[in-house]
């Protein structure tokens, strides 16, 4: 009988309301119900702090992260050169310790509890903007519906309404150079072409690549629900952080394999 013992102790902490989320994922992550989602939730935030103690797994993920967003600008025909910059100075702001207490106030006003890959990258940003495209704003929507504009058309059209409402959104940032400003400065980049891979874009050499990011969020979900299973280990640190970087590694393969055709 296999003895979840680190579950336990998330579980434990879960019960004394020990642990904070900004919102339930229960019924994403396929839990029982929000005991068992915080539970996990406690035991995956070590897991993948455990994962990016190690620097050789910080560098990969650094690298990964940054050849697949670039992957998407150069299979639309985009110049990498500004969105490099843009990541760059987002990964050394992340890197100086002294920005912590920057992006926690900045994190915390969106009731982000805690400053690791889960809670921001993957509730925060990634299943966020999956939420975001399933109900699109208004103008989005009659961009992407009206069939007598080019692509050209709808991507200058996108990137105008990105633009205003990013700009309206950075005038209300306490620190105009801190985490959330450098994340507005890279959505305003990836924002256009993932919205085109999402919706539809016209060119006959981007169909292939849109009809795979439609299947994205399916991918993404599906390895949030693996690390969220108990066929994931939650026996004891190591042999969790072992089993959710092979998930996460699997998960960029298929992402990196797809990229890589022309």
């Amino acid at each position: 009988m296999v003895v979840y013992a680190l579950y336990q102790e998330g579980l434990e902490e879960a019960v004394r309301g020990n642990v904070e989320y900004r919102k339930s994922r229960a019924a994403v992550c396929g839990c029982v119900d929000d005991m068992e989602f915080a539970a996990k939730v406690w035991c995956l935030r070590q897991a993948f702090n455990n994962f990016l103690s190690n620097k050789r797994n910080r560098e990969w993920f650094i690298a990964v992260s940054r050849q697949i967003m670039c992957d998407i600008l150069r299979h639309d025909k985009q110049d990498t050169k500004e969105f490099n910059k843009v990541f760059d100075e987002m990964i050394q702001f992340l890197n100086d310790d002294r920005n912590r207490d920057i992006m926690r106030e900045e994190l915390g006003m969106r009731n982000v509890t805690d400053l690791g890959i889960w809670d921001v990258l993957f509730d925060f940003i990634l299943l966020d903007a999956f939420d975001d495209i399933s109900s699109p704003p208004s103008a989005i929507v009659s961009i992407f519906s009206n069939r007598l504009i080019t692509r050209k058309m709808k991507e200058a059209s996108l990137s105008t309404v990105l633009w205003t409402m990013i700009t309206a959104k950075r005038k209300c940032l306490k620190h105009s150079d801190g985490f959330m400003s450098k994340f507005y400065s890279m959505t305003r980049i990836l924002a256009p072409p993932l919205a085109l891979a999402f919706f539809g874009g016209s060119s006959a050499s981007y169909r292939d690549l849109c009809e795979f990011f439609k299947a994205s969020p399916q991918q993404i979900f599906a390895f949030v629900s693996e690390i969220f299973s108990f066929n994931t280990r939650y026996t004891s640190m190591e042999e969790l952080t072992t089993d959710v970087h092979e998930a996460l590694r699997t998960t960029v393969e298929t992402l990196q394999a797809r990229l890589s055709v022309p």
